[in-house]
């Protein structure tokens, strides 16, 4: 960045149409929704040992809506790059989801109470000096891992249900790790512990510690039972 394109930057507060549409939007307050029995060394080593199925992302623009668009150029306007946001994703590959399923297994997709045939679950690992800058998710990569499925994007629910998004860690809270939903930072949380993500609410997380940050972002729908 040389002095024009900072100069740019802050006589043109980039940002100021973000903080105001979410400053518009009602306030969420996460809670712990379930505490899930999860070995994190298990969850680890899968990390490890199923590598090649991980992709590694970083910011982009992403075309999924105009809203996400819209968010996604202010960020890479504003410095997000692959030195800054980088992720291993694992779980958009078939073999990858299933065999995180089974490492969950039944009786806490039980405490989550969601449809085991419909599931995606997708391990992140972010390391020190990294994070996922703000945005709001949709179920549009729920419907394209599921095509079955006739998913409504404003209410997000399909012919068997209600879509949900939860976020857990794998790992208890280690110095310099953060989520944030909506206005509330989490931190000190231990493994497995359940917070749900409302479609439409902003979040972020970000590593600014000393060691990798583990977590896992699941897709269901919510079982009627």
């Amino acid at each position: 960045m040389d002095k024009q394109q900072y100069k740019n930057l802050i006589n043109e507060t980039t940002w100021q149409w973000v903080k105001n549409y979410f400053d518009s939007i009602e306030n969420y307050e996460p809670s712990v929704l379930c505490s899930l029995d999860i070995n994190p060394k298990q969850w680890i080593e899968f990390s490890v040992e199923h590598f090649e199925y991980a992709e590694q992302n970083y910011e982009f623009i992403d075309n999924t809506t105009d809203l996400s668009k819209r968010i996604s150029e202010t960020n890479v306007k504003m410095g997000r790059n692959e030195h800054n946001s980088g992720e291993i994703n694992y779980g958009k590959h078939p073999e990858s989801n299933n065999k995180m399923i089974s490492l969950l297994g039944a009786n806490n997709l039980a405490k989550l109470n969601v449809l085991p045939q419909y599931i995606l679950c997708r391990l992140l690992v972010k390391f020190p000096g990294h994070g996922v800058a703000w945005h709001v998710d949709t179920a549009k990569s729920f419907g394209k891992y599921y095509p079955e499925l006739n998913i409504d994007q404003d209410t997000h629910s399909c012919q068997h249900g209600q879509i949900v998004r939860y976020w857990f860690p794998v790992t208890d809270w280690c110095t310099g790790h953060m989520f944030q939903i909506s206005n509330t930072v989490l931190w000190k949380y231990k493994q497995g512990q359940v917070f749900k993500i409302p479609f439409g609410q902003g979040h972020a997380s970000s590593n600014a510690g000393f060691e990798p940050q583990f977590s896992v972002s699941l897709t269901g729908i919510l079982s009627e039972s």
